[in-house]
């Protein structure tokens, strides 16, 4: 496996060094003979392709080389995978900033190389198709994409300068399914200016269908760690981090193929200038430590009794009503960010199936993104407008939902609510939304709750939902 992903590496990052050097000598070749403004470009091209190739083919026998050092391991500790990778045996993780910059910035070269090249070849064909063809325009999109890498790449080096390597020390290898985690973060200087850290854990899972893959977020939990709880190391500011793993989730994958698990505590704080932000891959395993489900609540606390460090921050709060009720009201644009992007990216959507109605595109194509815009467009006013008020008494739950100007009410009679839980759902960068349903007798479920940034209020809240239950 590490001699296939070598040479697929060296092969793909070769023919564009073999590419960028054929436009370097040609470009070099013609300065001074040919009366050529292109001969400029060429040469600028030539060392763009070449130095992102050079560096594909250096990611390659790197890759290559810890593949190599995790099969070695392997065979030392075959029945113990947390012993497979060097960055958890010395239970010291670190950052690796640097790496993440040089693979942003050989993205952004490979990729603008290309644009600003096809660019060049074509813009005049492509100009004089624009009036008779419209959807030519679509080939603008590559450029936007290729300035929004080169901006990331920008910023990562941006925030690799400033704050250099941060750390995360684990207490003990590995993370034990249905136990708690906790670790010391070593945090550079200029994270004391923030008001706040976050920090959330993300259980990830990658599949492969064909040629495309795809990762979608299966759990997670965020806490907010406030200033006055960032301490002092031997080598700058720290910070004690402290989550409860669930029992039922899988463990971290080792090594290639698909599904894969990933799971990762992100870090991340607004200070003045680029903010600053790290991942750390963990190594979470199912051992004899971890605490299956189904456990008494003496053996596994509840997640409210595990936070002694982060604060739960509360934007849905418990009411009581005149008649003994207790209700929970869900405001709306409750999740601010997952609206600006479903906005934006309907707008864009809609932009695209103006341009496939107004061109020559098969029917089918215009009917199938004109029927995706429909749904857009219904999940975009659900999270702009979308309130619910779930209301739990001895007579039963009421649950009224809706967008403020259409409005549906579902009473569900106590006896029927067997249990409430917490799902994940949509995910907006490295945020995760979380709903709450309720399981009914009849196999059926209720959203009583959805758009809910941190984990632990929407854990908090099922809590109290579940003591109302028990009174009832």
């Amino acid at each position: 496996m590490a001699n296939s992903s070598t040479i697929f590496l060296s092969l793909f990052g070769g023919v564009f060094l073999l590419a960028g050097l054929a436009m370097l000598i040609s470009g070099l070749g013609d300065i001074g003979v040919a009366e050529n403004d292109d001969q400029w470009v060429l040469v600028v091209m030539g060392i763009i392709f070449a130095a992102a190739g050079g560096a594909v083919i250096a990611a390659g026998f790197r890759h290559g080389a810890e593949v190599k050092a995790i099969e070695a391991a392997k065979q030392r500790h075959p029945s113990e995978p947390w012993m497979w990778e060097r960055t958890w045996t010395s239970r010291r993780i670190e950052h690796d900033a640097g790496s993440t910059t040089v693979a942003l910035w050989a993205f952004a070269l490979i990729w603008n190389a290309i644009v600003i090249t096809a660019g060049i070849l074509g813009w005049e064909e492509m100009a004089a198709q624009v009036s008779e063809e419209p959807a030519v325009l679509f080939v603008l999109l590559f450029p936007v994409v290729g300035i929004g890498v080169f901006i990331a790449a920008v910023r990562s080096t941006m925030q690799w300068r400033r704050f250099g390597t941060s750390a995360l020390v684990l207490r003990r290898i590995p993370v034990a399914l249905g136990r708690d985690f906790t670790g010391t973060l070593e945090l550079p200087a200029d994270v004391r200016e923030a008001d706040e850290i976050m920090v959330s854990l993300r259980c990830l899972r990658t599949t492969k269908s064909g040629k495309n893959t795809s990762t979608a977020v299966i759990w997670s939990d965020e806490q907010r760690y406030p200033r006055t709880l960032i301490g002092s190391g031997p080598s700058g500011p720290t910070l004690a981090v402290s989550f409860r793993v669930p029992a039922d989730e899988p463990e971290t994958s080792v090594g290639s193929g698909y599904p894969s698990i990933r799971w990762e505590l992100n870090v991340s704080a607004a200070v003045a200038g680029v903010d600053f932000g790290a991942s750390y891959r963990l190594p979470v395993f199912r051992t004899h430590d971890t605490h299956e489900p189904g456990a008494s609540s003496e053996e596994a606390p509840s997640p409210r009794a595990e936070r002694a460090f982060g604060v739960v921050e509360r934007t849905i709060v418990r009411q009581r009503g005149a008649d003994g009720s207790s209700v929970w009201h869900y405001p709306p644009l409750r999740a601010p960010s997952a609206a600006v992007f479903l906005t934006g990216f309907t707008i864009v959507w809609s932009v695209v199936v103006y341009f496939l109605a107004s061109s020559d595109a098969p029917g089918i194509f215009t009917a199938l993104f004109g029927f995706f815009e429909i749904l857009l467009i219904m999940g975009t006013v659900d999270v702009l407008l979308g309130r619910v008020t779930v209301t739990i008494d001895r007579r039963g739950m009421s649950v009224l939902g809706g967008p403020g100007f259409s409005m549906n009410t579902r009473v569900v009679p106590l006896a029927d609510v067997q249990q409430f839980r917490v799902k994940g759902g949509m995910t907006v960068g490295s945020t995760v939304y979380h709903s709450i349903e309720a399981s009914l007798a009849n196999g059926k479920t209720v959203t009583v709750g959805k758009y809910l940034r941190s984990r632990a209020e929407a854990e908090e809240i099922v809590e109290e939902m579940e003591e109302e239950l028990k009174r009832g």
